[in-house]
């Protein structure tokens, strides 16, 4: 006898949306953005993936409030400055529409992998690739999976 399955309040993933910062092109003139958006967005309970050039201005943030109300966002992930420049702001900005801040993670992909590869696009984005139990997952996927 097989059973299914089906997903509960308690099983079903949560609702992830990812925030890609441009960082001005420090990031996106050594990284493919687009194609790091759409990788995300392929992921599971991911519902909700996009570039922009600074989320953390005041618009930005703006918008990913907007986003976190109308999709019902339960995990935020954002891919960018380091931790310890941007996680206090946007700490901030999950708290105004009473998402825990504990549900935000910060992937510092500016310094780890497009400033490594200023001049190579294709390699800083192999760079967020690593190794999870010999699957290559990109660094996205396992700050989604540590979301969840």
């Amino acid at each position: 006898m097989s059973a299914e399955r089906i997903p509960t309040e308690e099983t079903a993933l949560p609702r992830v949306g990812v925030f890609i910062c441009e960082c001005g092109g420090k990031i996106s003139n050594a990284l493919d953005v687009e194609e790091l958006r759409r990788q995300a967005a392929r992921l599971p309970g991911v519902v909700y993936a996009v570039h922009e050039a600074y989320p953390c201005s005041r618009d930005g943030q703006l918008r990913m409030q907007h986003a976190i109300e109308e999709l019902n966002l339960e995990r935020v992930l954002v891919a960018g400055c380091a931790p310890r420049l941007v996680e206090k702001l946007f700490r901030r900005v999950v708290q105004v529409v009473n998402l825990e801040s504990s549900y935000l993670n910060i992937a510092n992909i500016r310094e780890g992998a497009a400033y490594v590869h200023s001049t190579d696009p294709q390699a800083a984005l192999c760079l967020l690739y690593t190794s999870d139990d010999a699957d290559d997952l990109p660094c996205v996927d396992l700050c989604v999976r540590h979301s969840i």
